[in-house]
């Protein structure tokens, strides 16, 4: 590589990194990315459940809301009925006013008979990559 490209590449390094990357203050991070809240949360459906929860999930009305940023839906590959979603919000308060929707509400009553467990983690999405088809 020729020192110009050496240093383009550099050049793109840095200015990803502010976008979200270690070694970015969380502020920045947040003022780069708009994502000031969010959560990691793990779900085992019930036993052969896993399918319709991942189902269901893709219902989420939070997929159409402006205020949501980060919504992804995975998998466990060794355990087909333990689901994870990682979401990420412009802020805690944007995310409790949906929250207390009465769509929200409709929606979060329908995992009851889908979810055996719920365990989440605090979380903030600051940068990364998904390229999903």
């Amino acid at each position: 590589m020729k020192r110009r490209e050496v240093m383009m590449a550099i050049g793109s390094v840095a200015a990803m990194a502010t976008v979200g990357t270690i070694g970015v203050p969380a502020n920045a991070r947040q003022a780069a990315t708009g994502i000031a809240h969010g959560f990691h949360a793990r779900m085992k459906a019930r036993a052969g459940q896993g399918d319709a929860l991942v189902a269901l999930l893709f219902e989420a009305p939070a997929f159409e809301h402006a205020d949501c940023k980060v919504f992804l839906v995975g998998r466990s590959k060794g355990e087909p009925d333990v689901v994870f979603v990682t979401e990420g919000w412009v802020s805690e308060e944007a995310h409790t006013r949906f929250t207390a929707t009465e769509e929200a509400k409709a929606y979060t009553a329908r995992f009851g008979p889908l979810v055996e467990e719920w365990t989440s983690s605090d979380e903030i999405p600051v940068g990364g990559k998904a390229v999903l088809t």
